[in-house]
């Protein structure tokens, strides 16, 4: 069960939600094309979220967000006015123990046409499309955010709720959100390779020249994010054996043995090879170099 509450979900269309979270599907994948270039402002936007969402135990503020979505590769090239509704919920999962959620509810003309619910405190099951949506209503909440609810006003509702329970510290917590944020840092070290604006597009009826031309100036692209994600992906190694051993102290894993980290003087022969095929520069290679070894 707890693989299953690391994915993303819960998705809503104007009907109030189960108490047992669900799998979203991606927002684009279930019709939910149309947006609004031109959108109404939402009124009484609490009570229409409500009205689609059970609160049950809101922990964190509850802000309103309005912005411009404007992203080639999710919904269109075309600019979008959104309005959504950014908060958190601590809830108990049917495994026994408790999970802080992420919550995100558009609005499409003053009414609530979709509801996302991502656990907070890890990405590890997050599809590429979870993070690529979540990451659209991040990004529009950094636009503009209006605070509707307090997080001292959402908790002392919350604390009215008998299934009540305040969040509490687990072990390892400190290990657990060094882990989340190089998770974090991993899927937008991704995103960016796959959305670089830099990539040219390819088609069938490109000239053979335009193809050959165009695929080696990706795959140059592609290789410096490459530099990126594997030196992410090495702190990532390390943080989930730090956690490892934070849950399991002095115990031996009698699991497959852990990967090892990777050489750093290999990891620096790989990045010269880099630069004198001109993929990277001088400058990006004395950065990674010194971040190698230290």
């Amino acid at each position: 069960m707890r693989s299953f509450l690391t994915k993303a979900a819960l998705l809503a269309f104007l009907f109030p939600v189960a108490s047992t979270p669900l799998l979203a599907g991606a927002l684009y994948e279930r019709g939910l094309t149309t947006i609004p270039q031109k959108n109404v402002p939402p009124t009484n936007p609490l009570d229409k979220f409500f009205a689609t969402f059970k609160p049950m135990n809101l922990v964190e503020k509850t802000e309103l967000c309005h912005g411009i979505q404007r992203k080639p590769g999710i919904f269109s090239d075309d600019k979008y006015d959104m309005y959504v509704i950014r908060t958190k919920v601590y809830e108990k999962a049917p495994d026994g123990d408790s999970y802080l959620f992420d919550i995100y509810a558009q609005f499409n003309d003053d009414a609530v046409t979709a509801t996302f619910i991502w656990n907070a405190e890890t990405a590890s099951g997050m599809t590429t499309t979870d993070i690529t949506v979540k990451t659209m209503y991040q990004g529009i909440c950094n636009q503009s955010a209006v605070v509707l609810r307090t997080k001292e006003e959402q908790l002392a509702i919350s604390s009215k709720n008998p299934s009540f329970a305040p969040v509490t510290a687990k072990p390892c917590e400190p290990e657990r959100t060094a882990l989340k944020v190089i998770e974090a840092r991993l899927a937008k070290a991704e995103l960016d390779a796959e959305f670089d604006p830099g990539k040219r597009e390819i088609y069938s009826s490109s000239s053979p020249a335009y193809r050959i031309q165009a695929a080696t100036e990706n795959a140059t692209i592609q290789s410096r994010h490459n530099v990126t994600i594997q030196s992410i992906m090495t702190e990532k190694v390390m943080a989930e054996k730090t956690l490892m051993d934070c849950k399991n102290p002095g115990k031996q894993q009698a699991t497959a043995p852990a990967t090892p980290a990777p050489d750093p003087l290999d990891q620096i022969r790989k990045l010269k090879a880099l630069l004198d095929d001109k993929i990277i520069t001088q400058e990006e290679f004395d950065k990674k170099k010194a971040d190698l070894l230290k």
